[in-house]
């Protein structure tokens, strides 16, 4: 009896040590003077690449291969933090508080009204809600695009008013300091509460990011580099466990969340992981030895700056390693443009599972029968997809 598909494969806990990524970073630097080597900033509206230096702001709008300058009106050129919320986007300045922009980069005014304290760090924005973190300062609240701030972090001491990375879950604050730990709001800043249990002391909270129901916090410890990491929280925060990464570097500069992947960066090295933690991989081909701040994306690629070497960007597209490819698993006819047929004895109760190449799985297959078994995949757009059954992995190509 012929249907759309049979199957029939093994029941398998599939582990991304089958991915890499065997594409290179490769740097995109070009700016008008070379400027473009001190880095201190990165933001996207998904076409369009901000980049903020120690010299000015630089926009990209052919992802990477050209700049042009746009601060006309920011009177600091050292940029610490970018945001974009709708048709306005955000500067934050070494020393001379935030710059806003409404027609694209063109004209800057400064938006410092409330501000008692312009070192500024980070950015961040809640829906109307836009909040800065300071160098010394603490934190600060803007209900009406920069127009008005208010100081909402009064009672911190001086420790927990330098400012090094924010998070937003759940309408909740999470705030990472220089060596204070990190600390939580879920009112507006009214009351603050210190959620350290299980971090190492003296860390630099560098990188915040959720997924689901965890939380990641990047650290660095300039004292003792053993003692900082990638530390994970079940629980909102209340409690913290360091988890395991493929990196040999503790010192943890950046953390990115897209989709179910989370991207890291430490020393000169990146990695990925797609099940929030629990394995990684890397992608550090081409990077320098540097540190690694700052992930992004835009169009088809992520970008990082590098400590003293500037912008690097490499393709989404995540590929298969060729040495685990399995030769007792064949899929025929290869290249298909309707059916494949996939070949393998195995017993019963099992799944074939096809990924695209960006990693995300685009089809699962359960079966009653052992295989051959025949699969429609006339519905898959043209491209190369990876395959898995068991252990056992092969590409097929869609035409």
């Amino acid at each position: 009896m012929k249907s759309n598909y049979y199957f029939m494969i093994v029941a398998f806990i599939f582990t991304l040590t089958t991915f890499s990524y065997s594409q290179e970073w490769h740097q995109c630097n070009n700016g008008p003077n070379g400027e473009l080597s001190q880095i201190s900033a990165i933001m996207s509206d998904g076409t369009n690449l901000y980049v903020g230096t120690w010299v000015g702001l630089f926009k990209s709008t052919d992802y990477g291969d050209s700049w042009l300058e746009i601060d006309n009106g920011i009177t600091d050129k050292i940029i610490s933090s970018l945001l974009i919320k709708g048709d306005k986007i955000f500067v934050c300045t070494q020393d001379s508080g935030v710059f806003v922009s409404m027609d694209n980069g063109k004209n800057w005014q400064a938006r410092n009204t409330g501000l008692t304290f312009k070192k500024m760090h980070r950015i961040i924005n809640n829906g109307d809600d836009i909040y800065l973190g300071t160098y010394g300062g603490g934190v600060f609240l803007s209900t009406n695009n920069g127009e008005n701030w208010e100081n909402i972090s009064k009672n911190f001491t001086s420790a927990q008013n330098k400012i090094y990375s924010m998070l937003f879950k759940d309408n909740n604050l999470y705030v990472g300091t220089y060596t204070a730990g990190i600390f939580t709001t879920e009112d507006k800043g009214a009351n603050w509460k210190t959620i350290n249990t299980g971090l190492n002391n003296n860390l630099w909270a560098t990188a915040l990011v959720e997924m689901d129901n965890n939380i990641f916090a990047g650290t660095v410890n300039m004292s003792n580099p053993l003692t900082g990491g990638i530390f994970k929280s079940i629980d909102k925060g209340q409690n913290w466990s360091k988890i395991t990464t493929c990196l040999a570097d503790n010192q943890i500069w950046s953390l990115y969340k897209k989709d179910d992947m989370i991207l890291v960066g430490s020393y000169g090295k990146a990695a990925f992981s797609k099940d929030k933690g629990i394995t990684w991989n890397d992608m550090s081909v081409n990077l320098p030895k540097q540190y690694v701040h700052s992930f992004i994306e835009c169009g088809n690629y992520y970008y990082s700056y590098v400590s003293s070497s500037g912008l690097y960007k490499i393709e989404k597209s995540v590929d298969v390693k060729e040495n685990l490819l399995s030769d007792d698993l064949v899929i025929s006819p290869n290249p298909a443009s309707d059916f494949i047929t996939v070949t393998l004895k195995l017993t019963e109760g099992s799944a074939i599972y096809i990924y695209n190449t960006l990693g995300e799985k685009v089809m699962s297959v359960g079966a009653e029968n052992i295989l051959p078994v025949q699969i429609n995949i006339s519905d898959l757009p043209k491209g190369t997809y990876l395959i898995k059954v068991g252990d056992r992995s092969s590409k097929f190509l869609k035409k």
